[in-house]
């Protein structure tokens, strides 16, 4: 059986990782990354399910996401899911949850959310993957979150660096993996860090403009 870990792709495009590759030490002088993503939605505004759509919509994501964006289509239309896959969507409260189970050993889930920002010209969403074999996090570089910014005005999206939305994960160096959950509900982001058999939980809120530590 193919294992998921070979199916994974990253959901950012090939411009982010060259500019990764740039070594920019200033959190000012990292540049939101254009990747002519526009939310269409009807209504007064856009809900979780339009952001998360507009980023699935990329034509380079495969593997996973790709199977994602396949099995949403699917939802939407109200057609069945293979028995291992099932989406939790709480429109109310901002979130969306994927899961597909491998076998007993292996699983993924992929989530999105977002909140406002405190200048109300703009908000935040999250996505978050995850990969568990055997019982813990597999971390790889395939794996983690990504954070997009949101124009009210202009209804484009733009990859923002989790450094400058104060997301970055200080990590103990024998840290093994890592397990991040999204909120359904509040504003934090809760991180499960392995350490062999030990774990510690580390929590970070968005406060309008940034996370901050609690």
């Amino acid at each position: 059986m193919k294992k998921i870990f070979y199916v994974v792709v990253m959901l950012l495009m090939g411009a982010v990782a060259s500019l990764q590759a740039q070594n920019i030490q200033e959190e000012d002088e990292l540049p939101d990354v254009s990747l002519n993503l526009f939310v269409n939605y009807k209504g007064q505004k856009p809900v979780i399910t339009d952001f998360m759509t507009a980023i699935l919509s990329q034509e380079d994501i495969a593997g996973t996401f790709r199977q994602m964006a396949d099995d949403w289509k699917k939802y939407q239309k109200g057609q069945p899911l293979d028995k291992n896959r099932s989406f939790i969507v709480d429109t109310k409260n901002g979130f969306v949850r994927y899961d597909l189970v491998e076998s007993n050993e292996e699983s993924i889930y992929i989530e999105f959310c977002y909140w406002n920002c405190a200048d109300g010209k703009h908000k935040l969403i999250a996505s978050n993957f995850v990969l568990i074999m055997n019982g813990s996090p597999v971390d790889t570089e395939l794996t983690g979150q990504s954070f997009y910014l949101y124009d009210n005005t202009t209804k484009e999206l733009v990859y923002t660096y989790p450094v400058k939305v104060g997301a970055q994960l200080d990590r103990p160096d024998d840290c093994t993996g890592v397990i991040c959950n999204l909120p359904r509900v509040g504003k934090s982001i809760e991180y499960i860090l392995y350490s062999g058999k030990k774990t510690t939980k580390k929590r970070i809120t968005w406060n309008g403009s940034k996370f901050v530590k609690e």
